[in-house]
């Protein structure tokens, strides 16, 4: 996936733990160590949750044009201009899979997955009105020798590099240790990883007999992040 990272940086201390380092010193841009990963709840929990992450100090969110069928970029950007901090956010979409395979008006849905240059304008343009401005680039999911030969391309010839790279990171695959961290050191580029717990499945014993009891089911992931 191709991550379009939104928004104004804001440094926000109040985050305890939160320890705010440069991504890259052509940008000089400061984020937070802690990323809210956008839920898949209604819009009344999503504002209380992002209400809570806000006023603990977090300004970093993470989303997608194709999460919970777009409502997860209309969701942000509607709570951010009613709390008046659009500013003080750092906001990152993705784009790459299809966002409209379920609208229920879009026929000709094969032109709405990858990262060719028609999907990136109709991406982008689809996004903007719900989160406001471009700022950065970022990349998710994607190998490191493609992030590192696309970052060369851009020095090259004067364009905008990748400044921040996500991917899943946890216990079981081991490749974001062996690829993505020693790219990210060369290249400079902040990291965000996801799927940490594995989609919940990396939980300790006492964790495990609490949803058992509690009939809770986990999360379920499809694909991405």
């Amino acid at each position: 996936m191709t991550q379009l990272v939104m928004q104004d940086i804001a440094d926000n201390p109040r985050f305890e733990g939160c320890q705010s380092e440069d991504v890259k010193l052509e940008v000089a841009c400061r984020l937070p160590r802690r990323i809210l990963p956008t839920p898949g709840l209604g819009e009344e929990f999503s504002f209380r949750l992002l209400d809570a992450f806000f006023d603990a100090g977090g300004n970093f969110i993470d989303t997608a044009n194709n999460y919970q069928d777009q409502s997860s970029e209309e969701f942000i950007g509607e709570w951010a201009e009613k709390r008046g901090i659009r500013n003080e956010l750092v906001i990152v979409t993705k784009y790459t899979s299809n966002y409209v395979s379920r609208d229920g008006k879009t026929t000709q849905r094969v032109l709405f997955s990858g990262n060719n240059y028609k999907l990136t304008a109709i991406s982008v343009e689809a996004s903007l009105p719900k989160l406001r401005k471009v700022l950065y680039l970022g990349v998710s999911d994607t190998p490191a020798w493609v992030v590192s030969k696309t970052n060369q391309y851009a020095r090259d010839h004067g364009l905008s590099e990748f400044i921040i790279c996500q991917g899943a990171r946890n216990v079981m695959p081991r490749d974001f240790e062996r690829e993505i961290i020693p790219m990210a050191r060369q290249e400079r580029t902040a990291l965000a990883p996801w799927n940490v717990i594995n989609g919940g499945k990396l939980r300790s014993d006492e964790e495990e007999e609490k949803r058992r009891q509690t009939g809770e089911g986990g999360r379920t992931i499809a694909s991405g992040g």
